[in-house]
Parts: structure tokens; sequence; C-alpha cells
């Protein structure tokens, strides 16, 4: 009997081995509020695993595609700092 890492391990690969892509569907706010999850999951001190660099670049291209203002792009910056500002936190509604 494999482990659940074993079995986990040879489910990811068939999904490498799958060529079809996922299409997600999102509205740009949507598409924002998981970039901002992004930020906060890769700001972790332990999430340093291979996995992080996939979702760093995952986040990057959402930065680029949705930090279009100067105030958007501000905020997408500031995401990545350790100690992000209460504000940003108080500031949607």
């Amino acid at each position: 009997m494999s482990t659940l890492a074993e079995q986990l391990n040879a489910e990811l690969g068939e999904l490498v081995s799958d060529p079809q892509p996922v299409i997600l569907q999102l509205t740009k706010l949507q598409a924002w509020i998981v970039f901002m999850h992004l930020q906060l999951a890769l700001r972790h001190p332990e999430n340093t695993g291979p996995l992080s660099g996939v979702a760093r670049q995952i986040a990057l291209t959402l930065q680029e595609l949705l930090a279009t203002t100067p105030t958007l792009q501000r905020v997408a910056a500031m995401g990545w700092m350790e100690d992000l500002p209460d504000e940003i936190f108080h500031a949607v509604q």
C-alpha cells in the first residue's frame, strides 16, 4: 500500500502530463482578491518550497494584468512587504 505522499506525487505527475489547460473565468475584482491572497501566502516565512516559485510567478502575472493604475500598482507593490500597512486591510469595503 502506498503512502498518501506517494499517491499525491503520482497524481500530480498525471496533472503535469495532461496538456489540457484549466481555464478559470473571474471578474477583475475576484482575480485581485486571489492575487492578494497569493501575496499573503508567499509572505509566510515557511513558504519556501519549490511550489512557492510557481505561485509567485502566477501572482506576478496577475499583478501585471491587474495593477493598471498608479494606486493599484502602489498597493500591489506594498503587498509584497512583510509589514503591510493596516490601512490596506481597512480600505476595501
